[in-house]
């Protein structure tokens, strides 16, 4: 048979074809397979990448963060504790300036001691008795005794206030500086309304008994037995008491809960000794009761 030669070769080529097709298609498959699955790997790497970087690049920003907030929390920890060391200064300075201004107002005290030394000696009992009496013996011989302490409540009272001090005292202080000045003050004003005649508005009863009961409860019989004239007698344990609890407090030391406990009674019967006695008005002159507002 007459053929071209182009027309053989494409015969040849088409034979050939159909005898390497059958295994030519697995090896097509196998290559197909590797080709996508190294594409796969190359695409999971390259996101695998990409993760790793943003990870490192949180890891970072976390860490520079903490270090941030690490470095706030310290600038913050150190102006925290400047400020309160500064207020603890200034308030351990005001404290040391409220002893100094008690102690002043304790000597100024001091002045009214002969008082309660003359009071310590006096039946006061039956001399409020004659003084109601109208007995001006009494009232005579009281303004002799007040003569003799040169004591003038104007004068002297400012100067033995140190109210402006109390909210830097620890209460026992307080509380053992008014027991201490009560003495003296009570002897004075005894003294003061026994001269005058003026013993109607005046308690008689011994309000200084509660007082020093609690201040010194150690000493509760001695109280007991020889009341009010027995309290000068008893001043200088007072007065070591003071210095000892001012001592606890510029130390710095806390106090228990039965001291402090103590200490709020005693300031309780501070303040029932200075409650003014409510003088006895003529149902005549008395004016309207007044209720108290209710709280809303």
């Amino acid at each position: 048979m007459d053929i071209s030669e182009p027309t053989w070769i494409l015969t040849v080529i088409a034979s050939t074809a159909a005898m390497v097709a059958p295994f030519a298609i697995p090896a097509f498959r196998e290559g197909i397979g590797k080709y996508i699955a190294g594409f796969a790997q190359s695409h999971f790497d390259e996101k695998i990448e990409k993760l790793k970087s943003e990870l490192r690049r949180g890891e970072e920003k976390f860490a520079n963060e903490l270090r941030s907030n690490e470095q706030q929390f310290k600038s913050l920890t150190e102006v925290t504790l400047s400020l309160r060391s500064s207020r603890q200064t200034a308030l351990d300075a005001r404290r040391l300036q409220a002893v100094e201004k008690l102690w002043a107002a304790k000597i100024a005290t001091d002045r009214m001691r002969m008082a309660a030394a003359l009071v310590s000696n006096l039946n006061l009992e039956e001399m409020f008795k004659a003084a109601e009496s109208g007995n001006q013996k009494v009232q005579t011989f009281a303004g002799m005794l007040d003569k003799m302490t040169g004591l003038d409540l104007k004068q002297e009272v400012p100067q033995t206030s140190a109210l402006s001090e109390r909210p830097f005292l620890t209460p026992n202080v307080w509380a053992l500086f008014s027991a201490y000045q009560g003495v003296m003050l009570q002897s004075v004003m005894q003294l003061k309304v026994l001269s005058t005649g003026t013993t109607k508005y005046f308690k008689k009863e011994d309000t200084l008994k509660p007082i020093m009961i609690l201040a010194l409860p150690e000493q509760k019989d001695y109280i007991d037995k020889y009341g009010f004239s027995g309290y000068y007698h008893l001043l200088d344990i007072l007065e070591q008491k003071l210095l000892a609890a001012i001592t606890v407090m510029l130390d710095g030391r806390e106090m228990d809960d039965a001291t402090l406990k103590r200490s709020a009674e005693i300031v309780a019967a501070v303040r029932m000794l200075h409650e003014e006695k409510k003088p006895e008005i003529p149902d005549s002159l008395r004016g309207p009761d007044i209720p108290t507002p209710s709280s809303t």
